[in-house]
């Protein structure tokens, strides 16, 4: 299964101060660095495990962040009102449970967990901080029983990529979560209670995330290489996500760039086009891993070229039609790139 891809800016910063003392506090930058791949001890649970086993789990294992600190206060603390805490909710029979804080700010998060046919179970958290960071984050666990803990699915669902989500509605009714986007129709992650597999439904094409690399104002057209409908105006810093490329064309999706710093995002009357050689994305080697390129979009492909600098922008020549594959270029070389290396993101690193 192929990870989830990240492909809208993101705005890293602490969100708010530990509770535990002496801890250091969880910001959204490490929650994406660790939530996505650590397992959560479950102490043993006697009988069918409930929303608050998992909840309390989830806090016990990052004490000194706000969100799991408050959310474990209120689970633990007879009568406890968190000060910071607009409203708290439990619901116990549907497996969910969610908290919003006060401020200027709109920070809150939600748990939510699923019985499969089988006897197992599956835990998803999200949490968003819409001020400081521009969208929300998802993780999906399974629950293994006989290992004592919540073990990750960071790759789930197949096919899903951030790109103008504006939140995940965990469902206390239902089994499926919503996906809200900024433009255009809800979509849906799915859930299969006899399997326990989160399946996406995509609302829009199979699309890639890029950011604008035209160091001037850049051309938008009506068709691939037809005429000029308007403008990507410099200075600002934009993103976008494009589908059927076309003979070194790509189309915008819902004919919308968003605006990563303050400013309106842009908006463009019907299909509208932008060249490759104005488009950029990120590549996710952060450690300075090589990358592999391909001669085709699989694994076993022959090597067609390698990418030896970590965080190189890559320029988008081709994708596959289920977008879990794209063809770049980078100095000089040219190959199929697995999307998981890629980043959308032009002010920040991609979880």
């Amino acid at each position: 299964m192929k990870r989830m891809l990240i492909t809208a800016g993101l705005l890293l910063a602490t969100l708010l101060p530990a509770a535990a003392q002496g801890a250091k506090p969880w910001t959204i930058h490490r929650i994406a660095e660790r939530w996505s791949y650590e397992e959560v001890p479950v102490p043993e649970i006697k009988g069918k495990p409930g929303i608050t086993d998992f909840a309390i789990a989830f806090a016990n294992k990052y004490p000194g962040y706000a969100l799991t600190d408050e959310v474990k206060n209120y689970l633990t603390v007879k009568g406890y009102e968190g000060e910071d805490v607009d409203e708290f909710v439990l619901d116990r029979a549907a497996g969910y449970l969610s908290i919003d804080f006060m401020s200027n700010e709109t920070f809150a998060g939600e748990m939510c967990y699923w019985n499969v046919k089988n006897g197992r179970q599956r835990f998803a958290v999200k949490v968003a901080d819409y001020v400081d960071d521009s969208m929300p984050r998802l993780f999906i666990y399974e629950y293994d029983r006989e290992k004592g803990a919540l073990i990750p699915h960071s790759e789930e669902p197949v096919g899903f990529v951030y790109g103008s989500v504006v939140s995940f509605m965990l469902p206390r009714q239902g089994k499926d979560i919503e996906v809200i986007n900024e433009y255009g129709p809800s979509e849906w992650i799915r859930f299969d209670a006899e399997t326990g597999v989160f399946t996406y439904e995509r609302a829009i094409p199979a699309a890639v995330g890029c950011f604008i690399s035209d160091k001037t104002a850049t051309n938008v057209r009506s068709t691939p290489g037809g005429k000029v409908v308007g403008q990507i105006p410099k200075p600002g810093i934009y993103s976008l996500a494009v589908y059927n490329p076309t003979n070194g064309w790509w189309q915008i999706v819902n004919s919308v760039v968003f605006e990563d710093e303050e400013g309106e995002d842009l908006e463009f009357e019907g299909d509208v086009w932008v060249h490759n050689s104005v488009l950029g994305i990120g590549t996710r080697n952060y450690g300075g891993q090589t990358i592999e390129l391909r001669a085709e979009p699989r694994e076993d492909a022959a090597v067609s070229g390698k990418i030896t600098k970590a965080e190189v922008t890559v320029r988008p020549l081709d994708m596959s039609e289920d977008g879990e594959w794209v063809k770049v270029s980078w100095n000089g070389q040219s190959g199929w790139l697995d999307s998981y290396w890629l980043c959308a993101n032009p002010l920040t690193t991609c979880p």
